[in-house]
């Protein structure tokens, strides 16, 4: 190993130690959250670091602003499914930021996301979705609009009890960086029933210390990712 990479390695340890030494009890961050003991096949460091991550977003999603920007999200009139389609494949197919996705970029809501990545550099975005899969709110543009069809939208919501979770780590051989898929629900804290699910990307360059430690499997398939599935839950 040459000196170089030797201290980048170095100090990303430093940077994260903290983070994984002094991570939140999962057990104190939410009454309706327990910790399901379904065995993972991931090594016990990495799902401490993600659970530790899992943690803060719940912590996160309690926040008054993003509770109310959820409330006002599922009042909203929805569209029908012709405008729906025609609202996503506009977002899918824009390459700028328009004024429609700005909105959802500065709104209260995504002030708070915006402020919490500011001090949380792992994670590289940070965007939650209403009950009808429909993005209330976002740190950067998403690759689209709708969620609903999503599986980590329908499981993070779970038929309104919520769940939260991390699912997948996977390496993108074009950037040369892995990255790992949480999502937890908003819940109300009057009606106890989920909200809104928010998705956070953690890069994992920046936890750098604990996934190098790792050998992680290689598989071919046509997105040229590696990947590691991740089956350990909180529900």
């Amino acid at each position: 190993m040459s000196k170089q990479v030797f201290i980048i390695l170095f100090t990303l340890c430093l940077g994260f130690f903290p983070l994984y030494a002094f991570g939140v009890d999962y057990s104190s961050v939410h009454p309706q959250y327990n910790v399901d003991t379904t065995p993972s096949n991931l090594p016990e460091d990495i799902q401490k670091v993600l659970q530790g991550k899992v943690n803060l977003l719940i912590l996160l999603l309690q926040d008054p602003a993003i509770i109310e920007e959820l409330i006002k999200a599922n009042q909203k009139p929805l569209p029908s499914e012709k405008e729906l389609y025609k609202i996503d494949q506009e977002w899918i197919n824009s390459r700028r930021i328009t004024p429609f996705i700005k909105s959802f970029m500065t709104n209260d809501c995504a002030k708070k996301l915006l402020a919490f990545k500011a001090q949380h550099p792992e994670f590289s975005e940070i965007f939650i979705a209403d009950i009808h899969g429909l993005n209330a709110c976002q740190t950067d543009k998403t690759a689209d609009y709708y969620q609903a069809d999503e599986k980590w939208w329908s499981n993070g919501y779970n038929h309104g009890q919520g769940q939260a979770s991390f699912t997948t780590i996977e390496f993108d051989t074009d950037t040369q960086s892995a990255a790992a898929v949480l999502y937890a629900p908003v819940m109300d804290p009057q009606t106890h029933k989920a909200i809104g699910v928010c998705k956070g990307i953690i890069d994992t360059r920046i936890l750098g210390c604990i996934f190098a430690s790792h050998p992680i499997t290689r598989s071919h398939d046509t997105r040229s990712v590696i990947r590691i599935t991740l089956d350990h839950r909180f529900a």
